[in-house]
């Protein structure tokens, strides 16, 4: 478990975990199922997802991560994505618009949407 951020914007009320690692010198992208999302009102007047939870099958609930470390899990090459019935839909990096916070959407058909917003809230 990470400890909390100083930053009194960093909602650390869910518990978090670093993102997953990538042992050895080249770095293996890696592929993570979103499985629920926790939002909430932070510097904006609007919600945004501040922490999602990763399919960990054989362990009793999803693995929970910040949003910033799906970023940089992102960065890092790795791949998140969600399900809708069948379909796999893509999870990126967003900036919102209204207030320029750096948070996550899913891209599915060359639109981004809310389907992370729609997702159940992970256990605390």
């Amino acid at each position: 478990m990470i400890p909390p951020a100083a930053d009194a914007n960093h909602f650390s009320q869910f518990p978090l975990v670093s993102a997953p690692s990538r042992g050895g010198t080249i770095a293996a992208m890696a592929e993570y199922r979103i499985v629920c999302a926790n939002s909430a009102v932070t510097t904006a007047t609007h919600p945004h997802v501040v922490s999602v939870g990763l399919d960990t099958p054989g362990a009793p609930g999803p693995r929970l991560l910040a949003v910033a470390d799906v970023v940089a899990g992102i960065d890092a090459g790795d791949r998140f994505y969600l399900r809708l019935g069948e379909t796999r839909v893509a999870v990126s990096k967003y900036t919102c618009r209204d207030c320029g916070i750096k948070t996550l959407r899913s891209h599915v058909d060359g639109r981004w949407n809310n389907n992370l917003d729609d997702m159940s809230p992970c256990p605390r």
